[in-house]
């Protein structure tokens, strides 16, 4: 019984929300980001970072749309004996 009802439930979410999302959308990733970086001369390298995306747009119809949307694609850092680098990269 307690299947059936989750079962239930989720169809009737997944209905509900298609119509509700056909104009208007937002999505988001996390992941991991690599940069590929010299890192010889140093005395610590950290070249992976964490990476994420948030976008959002609207269907304006006819075959038009509009989106807008924010890129972290995450930090690489480095240090030696008489310097510290970071680069960071957004979009």
């Amino acid at each position: 019984m307690k299947k059936i009802l989750i079962a239930v439930t989720v169809a009737a979410a997944a209905l509900v929300s298609t119509s509700a999302m056909a104009q208007a959308y937002v999505s988001a990733d996390v992941g991991i980001g690599h940069a590929s970086v010299d890192c010889s001369g140093t005395t610590s390298c950290d070249k992976n970072g964490t990476s994420f995306k948030v976008t959002g747009g609207y269907k304006l119809g006819y075959g038009f749309a509009a989106e807008f949307g924010y890129i972290d694609f995450g930090k690489a850092k480095t240090s030696g004996t008489d310097f510290d680098a970071k680069v960071q990269a957004k979009a």
